[in-house]
């Protein structure tokens, strides 16, 4: 059993804690971590886990194997780094981070510490993702030479003003 770390408690990280809590005999929740404890201390009791404000405090916890990162993406590389560091594994929300070096320092961070850094993509289990892997490995299309893919959307003309999404610090590339 991995005992995970949820670190930060909007949303989505509640969409991942209740994915698996109590439902996996694989990994659960022993721990959160938020800015904004108050906001989330009863969820976590619900879950039943404690919360700090502390990331460093996660990461000296020698009872947490994993780190579920659920965080603003200007704040992934460094949290990936320290994680690291500190012998946890990590899954992370994408984006995974904001410029091509901090994705690799990130990586190399990962390598050098023998640690499993993963990152979470809601798409590939979607049927029409697993219809087309299941005929690349077939061989039913021959040999793949060239991948083009467009999944676009009205979803950016929804974006609310503030939103990580239309804020170029948190989105520089925008939908990318």
């Amino acid at each position: 059993m991995i005992n995970a770390a949820i670190v930060g408690l909007g949303g989505w990280a509640r969409v991942l804690v209740n994915s698996v809590q109590g439902k996996s005999d694989k990994i659960r929740f022993t721990a959160g971590m938020t800015r904004t404890v108050s906001k989330a201390a009863d969820y976590a009791a619900e879950k039943g886990f404690p919360l700090s404000d502390d990331y460093a405090e996660i990461l000296a916890d020698p009872a947490i194997d994993a780190v579920v990162l659920s965080t603003p993406h200007s704040q992934h590389a460094e949290q990936i780094v320290q994680a690291s560091a500190a012998g946890k594994h990590v899954f992370v929300e994408k984006p995974f981070t904001l410029t091509k070096v901090s994705a690799e320092e990130s990586v190399a961070a990962a390598d050098a510490a023998g640690v499993v850094l993963a990152l979470g993509h809601n798409r590939r289990f979607m049927p029409s993702w697993t219809e087309l892997k299941n005929r690349i490995d077939s061989g039913s299309l021959g040999t793949i030479m060239h991948v083009e893919t467009n999944m676009s959307g009205l979803g950016a003309l929804s974006f609310q003003t503030g939103g990580w999404r239309a804020d170029r610090a948190e989105s520089p590339a925008g939908g990318m």
